[in-house]
């Protein structure tokens, strides 16, 4: 399991809003834009990335909080394989960020 810079607070029955919170930027205070789930023999832990911010850091998971969000991730995090042991997730706005270049429109010259 990586460094984790933060620990989820939430409880496996919390209601979606609890847990997604719990994984929010600490400096926008936005939703997680991008998450990957990495289980690994010594415990699991979250790759989170804000779109906005442009940060990114690791939240560990204990093994209920893991099944909670391979099970029952909260609405609006989309969710797929990535390779085993791995499960990314990204928000429906993370689409919109990574098509668009950082300095404006598609074919834009400047």
């Amino acid at each position: 399991m990586a460094l984790a810079d933060d620990v989820a607070r939430f409880q496996p029955n919390d209601c979606a809003d609890v847990v997604a919170a719990s994984f929010a930027c600490s400096v926008c205070l936005r939703r997680v834009s991008w998450l990957v789930l990495v289980e690994a023999d010594d415990g699991a832990s979250a790759g989170c990335r804000c779109m906005h911010c442009d940060v990114g850091w690791v939240v560990s998971l204990d093994t209920g909080q893991y099944m909670r969000m391979v099970l029952a991730p909260p609405p609006g995090l989309l969710t797929s394989r990535s390779g085993s042991g791995s499960i990314a997730c990204a928000h429906p706005s993370a689409a919109q960020h990574e098509a668009q270049p950082p300095g404006g429109r598609r074919g834009a010259s400047g």
